[in-house]
C-alpha cells in the first residue's frame, strides 16, 4: 500500500477509472462541500497512475456553465470532463455538459429526450470506442439508458434498459472485460464482456500456413447466439 500525497478540502470526493490509460481520476468541488458543482465553482482534479501510484497531473477548472452540474454523473475522457446538469430542459430531457481540462474556453452541451423522470439519475459505467455508456441505477425498469458519442458530441437514448447496483471494476491490461457484482449481496463477482463484442472461433483441424506459392481466402460465417 502507498499513501498518495493528495489533499481535498471537502468530503464529497469522486473517482473515475480510465482503462485505456490505466489512470485514476479523483475530483471534488473545491468551492464547497457538495456533490453539486454550481456555476463558477472550482473543480479540483488529480490524475493518478495506478501502477506507480504517482500523481501525473492536477487541475483546477471552473464550471463555465450557468447551470449546476451533478458530480456523481461525472467521468473524464481524453482531456474532457463530462457530466449531466441538474436542470432538465423538459420533463424527460437530459443534458450532458462537457469542458476541456486544459482550456476552459472549449466546452459544449448536448440534449436528448430520454424517458426518465427528474428524480432518476443516469450514471456513467464504462467508456468504449469513444462512447460513454450510462446506466439507470434503480429498480425501475420503465425508463431507458443512454449513450453519449464523444466524437459526434451527441446524446442518444437507447431502446433497452438495465440496472447495475455497483460500478464495474476494470481489469488491468484487459480491453474487453471488467468485473461487476456486489459480494456483500451474493458473495460473488462476475466477469463481463460488453455485448457489442464480436468473437470468432478457429475450428480448423490443422493449422494452415500461407506460403508464396499459395493464395488464401478466408470465409467467416457470423451467427447471433444467446450468451
Amino acid at each position: 500500500m502507498k499513501t498518495l500525497n493528495i489533499s481535498f478540502p471537502n468530503s464529497y470526493i469522486y473517482k473515475w477509472f480510465d482503462p485505456e490509460s490505466e489512470t485514476l481520476w479523483l475530483y471534488c468541488n473545491k468551492s464547497r462541500d457538495s456533490s453539486t458543482l454550481r456555476s463558477g465553482d472550482t473543480l479540483q482534479i488529480y490524475n493518478v497512475d495506478i501502477h506507480t501510484c504517482e500523481i501525473i497531473k492536477s487541475y483546477e477548472v471552473k464550471n463555465p456553465f450557468n447551470s449546476n452540474i451533478s458530480l456523481v454523473t461525472g467521468c473524464i475522457y481524453l482531456g474532457r470532463f463530462y457530466a449531466f446538469d441538474l436542470v432538465a430542459k423538459t420533463y424527460y430531457a437530459r443534458r450532458v455538459c462537457w469542458f476541456k481540462l486544459d482550456d476552459n474556453a472549449i466546452n459544449g452541451e448536448a440534449y436528448d429526450t430520454i424517458e426518465q423522470i427528474n428524480t432518476y439519475i443516469l450514471y456513467p459505467r464504462i467508456i468504449k470506442s469513444g462512447k460513454i455508456y450510462y446506466v439507470l441505477e434503480s429498480s425501475v425498469s420503465d425508463y431507458h439508458n443512454a449513450v453519449f458519442d464523444t466524437e459526434l458530441n451527441k446524446l442518444c437514448a437507447v431502446e433497452t434498459y438495465s440496472t447495475m447496483s455497483s460500478k464495474p471494476i476494470p481489469i488491468s491490461k484487459c480491453k474487453l472485460g471488467y468485473l461487476a457484482g456486489d459480494p456483500n449481496i451474493n458473495g460473488k463477482s462476475y466477469y463481463n464482456i460488453l455485448s457489442n463484442y464480436l468473437a470468432t472461433i478457429n475450428n480448423l483441424e490443422t493449422p494452415i500456413t500461407k506460403t508464396s506459392d499459395k493464395t488464401m481466402k478466408i470465409t467467416y460465417t457470423l451467427k447471433e447466439v444467446d450468451s
